[in-house]
């Protein structure tokens, strides 16, 4: 290690080299404190200074604050040499920012323990420089892989909301919606589409759990919900005069609870309601699967009431039976099915927005258009939980028959 001696008495300077080179150090040697900072300032690698006080130019008490006032990427450590030993004196060098004192005469055996003690605080410091360097990196990393997490999420949020349907009519049946996940992705997911030349199709899924792994599933279940040639036989079946109509729900379901079967520890299962319209009739039929009962709205009495009695969650248990029913549709009635994240919605007391209170809100404004009921809602909701972030992904879907 290299040792940096300062003193201005050429025989003490002789004798301390000698010591200091027998106990195996590299001396650099300097008259006065103002030669020593020029010394330092060119080599980086001396973390320790040997250098008497009183000395022409530039003393040790200056040379000392001229260190500690130094933006140095290091620690050196500073002896300060005096024949000063009273209290003052030391208070004085400490105030300077001394880390140790030797009072001249030096003792040859004092100065070694001093050193060694020095060498000591320089390795722990070195040690901790480097775990700090090296916690510095690791934080850097950690910063880069959040950010990129963030990104691919985002892209993910992009990719999710994409998938989702645009507020349309079909046929004489008009759709919109409103879509708050709780996270970036979320594990709703929705769809309305044709059904063959009479029908229209759709559904809502709420799959356990939050974030990823709920969207992940929810993104496979929408790619397999879909009313497409790869995917049509999950929905559609030749009749006897060979067009196609509608699989009952019931056996729909059943189907794709067979097909994700997963592990429940994972929250892999996911709760639904899938149903379709008779464009003709305006007759609907659903099954419910584990999800709120979904809420029908009467044009000719303007009351709203719940429908349904719950079923069991899909991909829990295998071969299951499920039941569907049927729901009249006058022209100008509607339809609202919602995750339970409209109804469970806490304010801050701790009070869920309830079903009564969605019912009794449907019935309130059931004279405005369906784009203005659902934005009233999606306010209320929002006011309700005090325009916080929603602690789970909340969705309604409403259609009305016109």
């Amino acid at each position: 290690m290299k040792i940096l001696l300062v003193e201005d008495s050429l025989t003490v300077r002789l004798l301390l080299k000698n010591w200091l080179e027998n106990y195996g150090y590299t001396v650099i040697l300097a008259e006065n404190g103002q030669q020593a900072w020029e010394i330092l300032q060119q080599q980086h690698d001396i973390f320790l200074v040997l250098s008497d006080w009183m000395m022409p130019m530039m003393d040790g008490i200056q040379l000392c604050q001229a260190i500690r006032g130094a933006n140095w990427p290091f620690y050196i450590y500073f002896i300060l040499m005096t024949s000063k030993g009273e209290k003052n004196a030391v208070i004085q060098g400490m105030e300077a920012g001394a880390d140790d004192f030797l009072v001249k005469p030096v003792d040859k055996d004092e100065l070694r323990v001093r050193l060694s003690a020095g060498e000591r605080i320089i390795q722990l410091e070195q040690t901790l420089a480097k775990r700090n360097q090296a916690l510095a990196e690791s934080q850097r990393k950690i910063q880069f892989a959040y950010e990129q997490m963030s990104q691919d999420l985002e892209a993910a949020a992009t990719t999710q909301k994409s998938l989702l349907p645009k507020p349309c009519t079909l046929g004489k049946t008009q759709f919109d919606w409103f879509f708050y996940p709780s996270s970036f992705v979320a594990g709703d997911m929705f769809n309305y589409f044709e059904l063959g030349n009479e029908y229209l199709g759709f559904y809502q899924l709420d799959v356990a759990g939050h974030g990823v792994s709920s969207a992940l599933l929810s993104f496979a279940l929408n790619h397999r919900i879909a009313n497409n040639p790869a995917q049509r036989e999950l929905l559609l079946q030749p009749s006897k005069q060979g067009c196609l109509l509608p699989i009952p729900p019931e056996k729909v379901v059943a189907t794709l609870n067979q097909e994700f079967q997963g592990n429940i520890e994972q929250s892999s299962y996911f709760t639904m309601i899938y149903g379709y319209i008779n464009q003709g009739t305006g007759e609907i039929r659903l099954t419910q699967a584990g999800h709120p009962k979904p809420v029908h709205l009467s044009r000719a009495n303007r009351q709203a009431r719940l429908c349904g009695e719950g079923g069991f969650p899909v991909g829990m248990l295998p071969n299951l039976n499920y039941d569907s029913f049927s729901i009249q549709l006058q022209p100008g009635d509607r339809f609202f099915i919602y995750s339970d994240g409209v109804t469970e919605c806490m304010n801050c007391a701790g009070e869920f927005f309830s079903e009564s209170r969605l019912l009794q809100l449907i019935e309130e404004t059931s004279d405005k258009p369906l784009t203005e009921v659902l934005k009233e809602l999606g306010t209320s909701l929002k006011n309700w939980h005090n325009n916080t972030a929603f602690d789970d992904d909340v969705t309604m879907l409403a259609f009305e028959r016109l």
